[in-house]
Protein backbone atom coordinates (compact mmCIF):
# COMPACT_ATOMS: atom_id res chain seq x y z
CA UNK A 1 0.00 0.00 0.00
CA UNK A 2 2.95 2.14 0.30
CA UNK A 3 4.44 2.08 -2.86
CA UNK A 4 0.67 2.22 -4.17
CA UNK A 5 0.46 6.06 -2.08
CA UNK A 6 3.70 7.22 -3.26
CA UNK A 7 2.81 6.22 -6.82
CA UNK A 8 -0.72 8.13 -6.97
CA UNK A 9 -0.96 10.44 -3.58
CA UNK A 10 2.75 11.57 -2.83
CA UNK A 11 1.25 14.36 -0.89
CA UNK A 12 -1.31 12.31 1.16
CA UNK A 13 -0.43 9.58 4.28
CA UNK A 14 -3.47 7.52 4.56
CA UNK A 15 -4.08 5.07 6.91
CA UNK A 16 -4.39 1.15 5.53
CA UNK A 17 -5.44 -1.48 8.64
CA UNK A 18 -3.40 -4.16 6.42
CA UNK A 19 -6.94 -5.83 5.55
CA UNK A 20 -9.07 -3.89 3.09
CA UNK A 21 -9.79 -0.30 4.51
CA UNK A 22 -8.34 3.15 3.93
CA UNK A 23 -8.62 6.27 5.68
CA UNK A 24 -8.00 8.84 4.58
CA UNK A 25 -8.51 13.24 5.90
CA UNK A 26 -9.47 14.07 2.23
CA UNK A 27 -11.77 12.33 -0.08
CA UNK A 28 -9.59 10.44 -2.39
CA UNK A 29 -10.30 9.86 -5.84
CA UNK A 30 -11.07 6.61 -7.01
CA UNK A 31 -7.95 4.58 -8.72
CA UNK A 32 -6.69 1.70 -9.98
CA UNK A 33 -3.12 0.46 -10.49
CA UNK A 34 -0.99 -2.37 -11.02
CA UNK A 35 2.72 -2.32 -10.29
CA UNK A 36 5.70 -5.14 -9.66
CA UNK A 37 6.76 -5.27 -5.99
CA UNK A 38 9.74 -7.34 -4.42
CA UNK A 39 7.85 -9.93 -1.67
CA UNK A 40 10.45 -10.36 1.42
CA UNK A 41 8.55 -13.65 2.23
CA UNK A 42 8.86 -15.54 -0.88
CA UNK A 43 12.02 -13.49 -2.11
CA UNK A 44 10.51 -12.84 -5.32
CA UNK A 45 9.00 -9.84 -7.67
CA UNK A 46 4.99 -9.74 -8.00
CA UNK A 47 2.54 -7.58 -8.98
CA UNK A 48 0.33 -6.03 -7.18
CA UNK A 49 -3.20 -4.53 -8.52
CA UNK A 50 -4.78 -2.19 -5.80
CA UNK A 51 -8.36 -0.35 -5.98
CA UNK A 52 -9.35 2.14 -3.93
CA UNK A 53 -12.74 3.14 -3.75
CA UNK A 54 -15.34 5.71 -1.32
CA UNK A 55 -17.45 3.61 0.93
CA UNK A 56 -18.26 5.97 3.96
CA UNK A 57 -17.03 8.92 6.13
CA UNK A 58 -16.42 8.70 9.58
CA UNK A 59 -17.41 11.17 11.96
CA UNK A 60 -14.89 12.13 13.75
CA UNK A 61 -17.31 14.04 15.79
CA UNK A 62 -18.97 11.09 17.65
CA UNK A 63 -16.56 11.23 20.21
CA UNK A 64 -17.02 14.58 21.28
CA UNK A 65 -20.54 13.88 21.50
CA UNK A 66 -20.04 10.67 23.46
CA UNK A 67 -17.93 12.68 25.91
CA UNK A 68 -20.49 15.24 26.55
CA UNK A 69 -23.35 12.56 26.67
CA UNK A 70 -24.39 10.86 29.97
CA UNK A 71 -26.00 8.00 27.61
CA UNK A 72 -23.82 5.03 26.12
CA UNK A 73 -26.59 3.70 23.67
CA UNK A 74 -24.70 4.95 20.63
CA UNK A 75 -20.92 4.05 20.98
CA UNK A 76 -19.07 5.56 18.62
CA UNK A 77 -17.38 2.23 17.34
CA UNK A 78 -16.59 3.34 13.60
CA UNK A 79 -14.77 6.66 14.84
CA UNK A 80 -12.28 4.50 17.56
CA UNK A 81 -11.74 2.34 14.65
CA UNK A 82 -10.54 4.89 12.58
CA UNK A 83 -8.25 6.38 15.33
CA UNK A 84 -6.60 2.81 16.36
CA UNK A 85 -5.82 2.16 12.59
CA UNK A 86 -4.13 5.23 11.91
CA UNK A 87 -2.22 4.86 15.67
CA UNK A 88 -0.88 1.53 13.79
CA UNK A 89 -0.48 2.69 10.47
CA UNK A 90 3.22 4.66 10.97
CA UNK A 91 4.54 1.64 13.26
CA UNK A 92 3.96 -0.60 10.13
CA UNK A 93 5.54 1.61 7.73
CA UNK A 94 8.67 1.84 9.74
CA UNK A 95 10.11 -1.98 10.17
CA UNK A 96 8.21 -2.47 13.27
CA UNK A 97 6.59 -6.01 13.26
CA UNK A 98 3.02 -6.32 14.20
CA UNK A 99 2.01 -8.72 16.73
CA UNK A 100 -1.88 -8.30 17.58
CA UNK A 101 -1.88 -4.72 18.43
CA UNK A 102 1.97 -4.37 19.87
CA UNK A 103 4.58 -3.44 17.76
CA UNK A 104 8.49 -4.55 17.79
CA UNK A 105 11.73 -4.03 16.85
CA UNK A 106 14.82 -6.47 16.26
CA UNK A 107 17.73 -5.38 19.48
CA UNK A 108 20.25 -3.47 17.25
CA UNK A 109 23.20 -3.36 20.18
CA UNK A 110 22.42 -5.72 23.04
CA UNK A 111 20.59 -9.00 21.90
CA UNK A 112 19.30 -10.81 25.19
CA UNK A 113 19.09 -14.66 24.50
CA UNK A 114 16.37 -16.11 26.13
CA UNK A 115 17.85 -19.89 24.95
CA UNK A 116 15.42 -22.46 23.61
CA UNK A 117 16.11 -20.52 20.04
CA UNK A 118 14.45 -17.22 20.81
CA UNK A 119 15.84 -13.93 21.52
CA UNK A 120 14.04 -10.75 23.13
CA UNK A 121 12.04 -7.91 21.39
CA UNK A 122 11.24 -4.41 22.77
CA UNK A 123 8.19 -3.31 21.62
CA UNK A 124 5.06 -1.11 22.62
CA UNK A 125 1.25 -2.31 22.92
CA UNK A 126 -1.24 0.53 21.93
CA UNK A 127 -4.92 0.82 21.35
CA UNK A 128 -7.92 3.37 21.12
CA UNK A 129 -10.65 2.29 23.40
CA UNK A 130 -13.63 3.56 25.42
CA UNK A 131 -14.51 3.84 28.95
CA UNK A 132 -16.09 6.31 30.05
CA UNK A 133 -14.35 8.34 27.75
CA UNK A 134 -12.41 7.42 24.73
CA UNK A 135 -8.59 6.50 25.60
CA UNK A 136 -5.40 5.93 24.01
CA UNK A 137 -3.40 3.05 25.87
CA UNK A 138 0.15 2.83 25.27
CA UNK A 139 2.66 0.27 27.61
CA UNK A 140 5.74 -1.01 26.91
CA UNK A 141 5.95 -5.22 26.13
CA UNK A 142 8.40 -7.53 25.38
CA UNK A 143 8.23 -10.86 23.50
CA UNK A 144 10.02 -13.49 22.07
CA UNK A 145 11.35 -14.05 18.94
CA UNK A 146 12.79 -16.69 17.11
CA UNK A 147 16.69 -15.89 16.69
CA UNK A 148 17.79 -16.06 12.98
CA UNK A 149 20.60 -18.63 12.69
CA UNK A 150 21.54 -22.18 11.10
CA UNK A 151 18.71 -25.26 11.33
CA UNK A 152 21.46 -27.46 12.84
CA UNK A 153 22.74 -25.20 15.63
CA UNK A 154 18.80 -24.44 16.48
CA UNK A 155 18.38 -27.93 16.79
CA UNK A 156 21.21 -28.26 19.02
CA UNK A 157 20.22 -25.46 20.99
CA UNK A 158 16.47 -26.84 21.50
CA UNK A 159 16.97 -30.75 21.41
CA UNK A 160 19.89 -30.95 23.27
CA UNK A 161 21.28 -34.27 21.77
CA UNK A 162 23.50 -36.33 23.02
CA UNK A 163 26.80 -37.07 21.41
CA UNK A 164 25.74 -36.83 18.15
CA UNK A 165 22.53 -39.43 18.45
CA UNK A 166 19.56 -39.62 16.78
CA UNK A 167 16.77 -37.44 18.46
CA UNK A 168 14.05 -39.23 20.20
CA UNK A 169 10.10 -38.61 19.87
CA UNK A 170 10.07 -35.79 22.27
CA UNK A 171 13.21 -34.07 20.79
CA UNK A 172 11.61 -34.19 17.64
CA UNK A 173 8.57 -32.95 18.61
CA UNK A 174 10.05 -30.09 20.30
CA UNK A 175 11.78 -28.76 17.32
CA UNK A 176 8.90 -29.46 15.14
CA UNK A 177 6.80 -26.77 17.30
CA UNK A 178 9.39 -24.75 17.21
CA UNK A 179 10.22 -24.28 13.75
CA UNK A 180 6.55 -24.62 12.61
CA UNK A 181 5.46 -21.60 10.63
CA UNK A 182 9.06 -20.30 10.33
CA UNK A 183 10.73 -19.06 7.03
CA UNK A 184 13.92 -21.55 6.29
CA UNK A 185 16.57 -20.13 4.02
CA UNK A 186 17.89 -23.56 1.88
CA UNK A 187 21.62 -22.94 0.65
CA UNK A 188 21.97 -25.31 -2.35
CA UNK A 189 26.03 -26.31 -1.91
CA UNK A 190 28.30 -24.68 -4.73
CA UNK A 191 24.83 -22.77 -5.90
CA UNK A 192 24.24 -19.44 -5.63
CA UNK A 193 20.30 -20.28 -6.21
CA UNK A 194 18.64 -20.21 -3.05
CA UNK A 195 15.30 -20.94 -1.78
CA UNK A 196 12.74 -20.02 1.39
CA UNK A 197 10.90 -22.91 2.68
CA UNK A 198 7.57 -22.14 4.58
CA UNK A 199 7.21 -24.55 7.37
CA UNK A 200 3.68 -26.03 7.52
Amino acid sequence: MEEFRQRNFPDQYPAFDGRKNLYSTRELPEKTDSFMVYDQESVRVKQCKITIKYTSQVNLGSLSTYMSSESTLEIPQKAIQAVHVVLCNAPSLHGFVQVGRSFYTPPRVRILKLGDGLEMWYGVFQSATLGWKPFVNIDVTHKGFPSPQNVVDAIYEICRPQDDSELNYNQKEDFKSYIRDLKVDYMIPNNLTSKRINQA
